[in-house]
């Protein structure tokens, strides 16, 4: 998905993430280094910055640790982030939450430098034949939704944010690989109902295999990332 959105950057995946900066640092020479889901690596790496997406919607994981909650690790390790970037803030229902959380973030870290950030729809495109529309595009359509992201509830607020009117949805484990059955099903589903066509993520668009979903239109939603104060984090960054 990156590598399709920005076509200029290397990307380098790796079951080893020091070798594969390793490799890609030897054989592309870049000016910057992006790794992600990397803050878990910060004591094997010396990094510029330790950046931190923490999704307003659901801050701190439940509380726990994976798998009874979604923290990788504690929210005490925040001591040692740099940068804190708070996701997802247009869909909070409760606007005076956020207080709640920056107080949270700052007790772990005073100096800690905390942005806001919003994902905004794009544009929803047919994934088999590569037609586009507007977001608005889904005003008023029933659709049958499905995802394996960290934050489907999110996925699940745009759609309805944009008309879409919501008959079923699907929602898998984050990274979820999914199975021949299990897309044939939601195919099965949509035949069934009345829905005008399946919609997914962007992020899950890339890794599903189409054959498996042929007998049902499925469009994805393409979702950007709005960062208002984004001069100042590339201060902060020194990138």
């Amino acid at each position: 998905m990156i590598a399709r959105n920005v076509p200029k950057a290397k990307v380098v995946v790796g079951t080893d993430k020091i070798k594969a900066i390793k490799y890609g640092v030897e054989t592309f020479k870049p000016e910057v280094v992006l790794l992600d889901d990397g803050f878990q690596k910060r004591h094997n790496l010396k990094a510029s910055a330790n950046v931190v997406l923490i999704n307003a919607l659901n801050p701190f994981g439940y509380g726990y640790l994976f798998p009874a909650g979604l923290l990788r690790e504690k929210v005490s390790a925040l001591a040692e982030a740099d940068v804190v970037v708070l996701t997802n803030v247009n869909l909070m229902s409760d606007p005076s939450k956020l207080k709640r959380i920056k107080d949270i973030i700052l007790t772990h870290n005073k100096n800690i430098k905390i942005f806001h950030a919003t994902h905004e729809p794009k544009e929803v495109y047919n994934i088999n034949t590569s037609e586009k529309h507007a977001p608005a595009f889904l005003k008023n359509k029933k659709v049958i939704a499905f995802s394996s992201i960290g934050n489907p509830a999110g996925f699940e607020k745009t759609l309805k944010q944009l008309g879409a009117r919501i008959l079923f949805g699907f929602y898998y484990g984050d990274h979820h690989a999914f199975k021949k059955k299990e897309l044939e099903g939601i195919a099965q589903v949509y035949k069934k109902s009345s829905a005008d066509f399946v919609i997914t993520t962007e992020k899950d668009e890339v890794r599903i295999k189409r054959e498996f979903l042929a007998t049902a239109p499925v469009y994805a939603l393409k979702i950007g990332m709005v960062i208002p104060q984004f001069a100042d984090l590339d201060k902060v960054l020194k990138v």
